[in-house]
């Protein structure tokens, strides 16, 4: 159903945007791939577009599953966008490009290029979902995938939907990006893909996520680092959290909560203190004790659950620190909470923010156990 939808606000657009020509003299570009050319030192893109009319009865308008790409290479990002152009067969729509990957050379080497030329320039969009992948975009957008739908379409999928349960990813779009650099200009995340092979087929990993500081690509971050950082920023829906207790494997499903981060000043000393309240219910449990009954154990399990969400959260707070990046956003709540002392401190904050201390408290609230008969063992 999405993907229709989205081929006729693309249509429409096409119609209603002053296009003289027919529609199927148009290709469609989904993902926007952008490398280093390693001949010149310039830029190479990647554009990938479905192939159409392999899909539906209608030969030339239909949107299948099958993709193709073109390349080009040039000194300047647009000048390899225009090298593209010759080489496709129809003209490239940009307006519609649902991905932007790019490849861990220019991330490392700076975006502001890019940037320039998607803000500056209204053949593209300010919606694509952004990552940056380790290694060439360009492996990522020629990879065959054994995929029902469009490459592009399984990652959005993955990024609107599925995210709301996982926390072991970050995703963002270009825009929101962009007003992120601009807010927390010590630090911001984008997203983080990889082509990796699973039972010999080529798998899409969207996992952790990638830092970027005044522009330029400088570490990332692995699904456990972001686990915290989505706990910390009340990125999440519905999430689980497992963990062993004694002789029984736990699975503790949270399906409400927030998390409050608030600058604290005493004395002299600046302390961050993050307060997580949530609450949930036993998914599964190795064995199957008398939760009912026994208060004290589903107290316990309340403790435990919160020791766990409280490592995930010392886990990302100390990589950033270690790291002397504020991705975590403490900037912009110290200026909003104690503006003077923002003024005070934020040309130093590089400095400071390495050493501050970080006081995390929890509060969880398992509600039941999740079982709707007496005796569990019937499953």
């Amino acid at each position: 159903m999405r993907k229709v939808l989205a081929i006729i606000l693309v249509l429409a657009t096409l119609l209603f945007s002053g296009c003289s020509m027919p529609i199927e003299n148009y290709n469609l570009v989904l993902m926007f791939g952008i490398d280093k050319d390693e001949k010149t030192g310039g830029y190479e893109v990647t554009l990938q577009m479905p192939k159409m009319g392999s899909g539906g009865e209608q030969e030339g308008t239909s949107i299948g599953n099958e993709t193709f790409t073109v390349f080009g290479v040039g000194k300047t990002l647009e000048q390899a966008v225009k090298d593209a152009y010759v080489k496709a067969s129809g003209i490239p729509f940009l307006q519609h490009i649902q991905v932007v990957i790019i490849g861990e050379d220019v991330g490392k080497e700076g975006i502001a290029e890019m940037v320039d030329l998607f803000k500056r320039d209204p053949k593209y969009t300010l919606t694509p979902w952004l990552f940056t992948t380790k290694g060439r975009a360009e492996e990522i957008l020629n990879a065959e995938l054994e995929y029902d739908t469009l490459p592009s379409f399984s990652i959005v999928h993955t990024v609107t939907d599925v995210s709301k349960f996982n926390p072991k990813f970050y995703a963002i779009q270009f825009n929101k990006f962009l007003e992120n650099i601009e807010v927390l200009p010590h630090g911001a995340l984008m997203g983080r893909i990889n082509l990796i092979k699973e039972n010999g087929k080529n798998i899409l990993e969207i996992s952790g996520a990638s830092i970027y500081k005044d522009g330029k690509l400088i570490g990332m971050l692995d699904d456990l680092d972001i686990i915290g950082y989505n706990w910390l920023r009340d990125r999440y829906k519905s999430v689980d959290v497992s963990f062993p207790y004694k002789d029984m494997h736990v699975n503790i499903g949270i399906n409400s909560g927030r998390t409050r981060v608030r600058p604290v000043i005493r004395g002299n000393k600046l302390i961050y203190r993050i307060d997580v309240k949530a609450s949930g219910s036993i998914e599964h449990i190795s064995s199957h004790p008398d939760l009912e009954n026994d208060t004290s154990l589903l107290n316990e399990l309340n403790i435990v659950t919160g020791k766990k969400i409280k490592s995930y959260i010392n886990v990302t707070v100390k990589k950033a620190q270690d790291q002397r990046v504020d991705y975590l956003g403490f900037e912009k709540v110290l200026e909003h909470t104690y503006p003077e002392l923002w003024e005070q401190t934020k040309d130093d904050w590089d400095n400071i923010f390495p050493n501050i201390q970080v006081e995390i408290h929890t509060n969880i609230s398992i509600k039941n156990t999740g079982w709707i008969l007496d005796n569990p063992e019937i499953y």
